[in-house]
């Protein structure tokens, strides 16, 4: 009788073994996805326009760095609403040294409305930049001016 108590309770402390070792990677799985889209949580840059749009920059670097490709998504809202189905592209480069973009960022996606996919922005030198966002509706194009160093 005392071996059976002793096999039962030794099954069970292994199954309570499994058991938090699952719960403990389960938590650290739920850490590790809340820590990937904590950029997400506040914009690195924020822009208004003529015409009342507010563009929100978030990036899936942060803090930016040099020479790195990476991706950018841009909360659109005119008069608190979401912008949908604009037409939206970026330009840029350095104002103090005459030149653009090192790349051609493209946005790709709406993802949910009023928020747009930018792929392929990289800065390659440390120094002031400038970023011009362009949207359309069905009125004139408008711009909205982000400038920053790195």
């Amino acid at each position: 009788m005392d071996n059976l108590l002793f096999t039962e309770t030794k099954n069970v402390m292994g199954i309570c073994k499994i058991t938090m070792g699952f719960i403990s990677q389960t938590l650290c799985f739920f850490a590790l996805i809340t820590c990937t889209y904590a950029s997400d949580t506040l914009p690195i840059f924020k822009a208004n326009s003529s015409q009342g749009y507010i563009v929100r920059v978030y990036s899936d670097l942060n803090p930016i760095v040099l020479n790195r490709i990476h991706q950018w998504q841009l909360s659109i809202e005119r008069n608190n609403k979401p912008v949908s189905d604009a037409n939206v592209t970026l330009t840029g480069g350095m104002p103090n040294h005459d030149h653009g973009l090192p790349t051609q960022p493209v946005v790709t996606s709406e993802s949910e409305p009023g928020r747009y996919i930018v792929d392929g922005i990289r800065f390659h030198m440390p120094g002031l930049w400038q970023i011009i966002i362009n949207i359309s509706e069905t009125e004139p194009l408008d711009t909205a001016t982000i400038e920053f160093k790195l």
